[in-house]
């Protein structure tokens, strides 16, 4: 094997390496993840305001990791974001679901 060939195994290698520890991972989230997104979404349209607009009460609130909570809304809007596109994308240029996509699209 010359240098180049070693070099684009070791790559493909890591490569697959990596996309069978994602297959295999569980996909556990935490107990709050969903709040967490729906916080910092909160926080993105309507900026910190100093209640908990997902509480009963009408107790002030801090916001104690306001960032890390934008960060993940921002992470899982974005990851939506990107799988829409390859979905659509397939959709749209794949010949054996063109009559689906055609006939869900609007």
């Amino acid at each position: 094997m010359d240098k180049k060939t070693k070099i684009k195994f070791n790559i493909l290698a890591i490569v697959y390496i990596m996309m069978f520890s994602f297959a295999i991972a569980p996909k556990t989230l935490q107990n709050d993840t969903y709040y967490t997104i729906a916080t910092g979404k909160y926080i993105v349209e309507h900026g910190i305001d100093g209640t908990d607009p997902f509480a009963w009460t009408e107790l002030k609130y801090t916001y104690p990791h306001w960032l890390y909570d934008v960060f993940i809304y921002k992470i899982y809007s974005v990851r939506w974001y990107v799988w829409n596109l390859f979905i659509n994308y397939n959709f749209k240029h794949d010949t054996r679901s063109n009559t689906i996509y055609n006939k869900y699209k609007g």
